[in-house]
């Protein structure tokens, strides 16, 4: 999240305000350009939002982020979200349904974050005690750890063909119906992670989903067509130059990164 630092108007969207804590936290990592907008279902939370002479903003949104028609009216309020943050009710209804309509929202360069998923393993969030996602099918559906685990096939979407090249378009020829049939939560909108998403880090009770460019495979052949994969009895010395220029010509001479 550095390069959202000292930023003017970034824009963090937090579900689950309940004291306030993090609001200073955050105030002091990004900066006087923060724009702080926080969801919660109690109205007493309201009392954060800040006055005209702070210099960083709070908005206080009451609601229930379960309700697809109350984050559609987040959506339109708020048309750019630098980073979403789900520390919210927890409940795998809540969690699954954010991550569907808010990720998609979130600016094409920007940052979604979910925590407390040990929640998919409580009987009072919806989850299910003592599975796990290679073994009660029930729990890749209804969870919201099964749900990244889908994520990550989305993500890979591409190469269910079996093609040695994976290129942008392999996905729109994916059969929709093998990630969407016979599913507990909607997943009619699988093709944004492949499309929109280019990292998915998974961590102890964390997920991080990445957004940017996702790329498009390019054969640039650097040093040649072929791989020596055994001994020919000959070497032939690689002018390294002439192959340094070539991806000069192609991307310039900034540093790949």
């Amino acid at each position: 999240m550095a390069r959202f630092r000292d930023k003017t108007n970034v824009v963090v969207m937090e579900i689950g305000v309940q004291s306030g804590g993090k609001i200073p936290l955050l105030r002091k990592y990004f900066g006087p350009g923060l724009v702080y907008v926080g969801i919660d279902i109690n109205p007493s939370t309201k009392m954060f939002e800040t006055r005209p002479d702070d210099d960083f903003t709070v908005h206080i949104e009451i609601g229930n982020s379960a309700d697809p028609k109350f984050l559609a009216k987040l959506r339109d309020t708020y048309p750019h979200v630098d980073i979403f943050l789900d520390d919210g009710g927890h409940t795998m209804k809540q969690q699954i349904i954010s991550l569907q309509y808010m990720l998609p929202h979130v600016q094409p360069e920007g940052i979604y974050i979910c925590e407390d998923l040990a929640t998919s393993w409580h009987h009072k969030f919806g989850g299910i005690p003592k599975e796990y996602v290679g073994g009660n099918p029930q729990f890749v559906k209804k969870t919201m750890v099964g749900m990244i685990h889908q994520t990550m096939d989305w993500l890979m979407a591409g190469a269910m063909h079996g093609e040695s090249l994976v290129r942008r378009d392999s996905v729109e020829k994916i059969d929709s119906s093998r990630f969407t049939d016979e599913q507990f939560f909607d997943t009619s909108w699988w093709q944004i992670i492949p499309s929109q998403v280019k990292h998915i880090h998974y961590y102890n009770q964390l997920v991080v989903y990445e957004k940017g460019l996702t790329y498009k495979a390019t054969p640039l052949r650097t040093v040649g067509t072929s791989i020596p994969t055994k001994y020919s009895g000959e070497y032939h010395s690689i002018n390294w130059k002439g192959i340094i220029q070539k991806l000069d010509n192609i991307f310039g001479e900034t540093k790949l990164l």
